[in-house]
């Protein structure tokens, strides 16, 4: 599986590209993200993809299948939709619906079962995207869907 991952050096941004054979590196991947240093992952595989970026406590979530897109909700706040979180992903606070924000747990569930079945987890809530066209450049949608 395609990992793309960040890294920020003081000013300098970096993205780096490996082929990952286990969850289990990929699960470290997702831990350390911080928001800072390390904001974003991208797992690819037979033209699907997950994104995830993240703080260490806070998370969003995409999925990408071709021309579908969905963001994962949490439910705990699909009433709050006036509700709004800010976020630090890339060195920028951003801010987001407060049912696009998740925790770890959501991150590391999601992944693992992108992993193996190269889907999206049908036991999660997954919301389509209509009416956003994601960007093709790599990691430019992470403030796309707020």
């Amino acid at each position: 599986m395609k990992l793309t991952f960040d890294r920020w050096e003081r000013n300098t941004y970096d993205t780096k590209v490996i082929d990952e054979k286990k969850f289990h590196d990929i699960e470290n991947y997702i831990i350390r993200l911080d928001g800072m240093e390390f904001t974003e992952i991208l797992l690819e595989e037979d033209n699907t993809s997950l994104y995830i970026c993240g703080n260490g406590e806070q998370y969003i979530i995409s999925f990408n299948a071709g021309k579908s897109n969905f963001d994962l909700e949490n439910d705990e706040n699909r009433h709050t939709s006036t509700k709004k979180i800010e976020l630090m992903i890339r060195k920028e606070l951003n801010t987001y619906s407060a049912r696009k924000v998740l925790a770890i747990e959501d991150a590391l569930k999601a992944a693992e079962y992108y992993f193996e079945f190269k889907d999206k987890d049908t036991s999660l809530r997954w919301k389509e995207i209509k009416s956003k066209k994601l960007d093709e450049n790599l990691f430019d949608f992470s403030i796309i869907h707020k």
